[in-house]
């Protein structure tokens, strides 16, 4: 049966993975991104950046993706380059606080799998 686990990644890029902790397949059937009581089926649509300058996964049913037992899906990443200032790299974090990812998927006996988690973290060291 799959784990599913939204894992937030900030050190050399800002990222947002779906991980998979279980022993079986995760079925991603849907990803939605949650922002000021909007749903929203792309991180890009809760964004000012422009969607070319960040890496990004959507789905669109029927579309699924397979997520395997000790794998991940990175569903948003955007890399800290050398030139980006402490203020490009708060001003993401700030954009990224107060989305919402939402994932809906299923295991291969058709069980609903369900994980959602605030990317408040971001904001952990109090970035204004």
């Amino acid at each position: 049966m799959p784990l599913a686990q939204v894992d937030l990644v900030d050190r050399d890029k800002l990222a947002v993975r779906i991980q998979n902790n279980g022993v079986g397949p995760l079925i991603v059937q849907s990803i939605h991104y949650l922002k000021d009581g909007v749903n929203h089926p792309h991180l890009a649509d809760c964004l000012t950046l422009s969607a070319r300058s960040f890496q990004h996964v959507t789905l669109s049913p029927p579309e699924q993706k397979i997520i395997l037992a000790g794998a991940y899906l990175e569903v948003f990443s955007k890399r800290i380059k050398e030139n980006d200032t402490e203020e490009q790299i708060n001003d993401l974090r700030n954009q990224l606080a107060p989305i919402t990812v939402q994932v809906k998927g299923k295991d291969i006996y058709n069980n609903a799998v369900v994980v959602e988690r605030s990317l408040g973290w971001f904001l952990r060291h109090d970035v204004v």
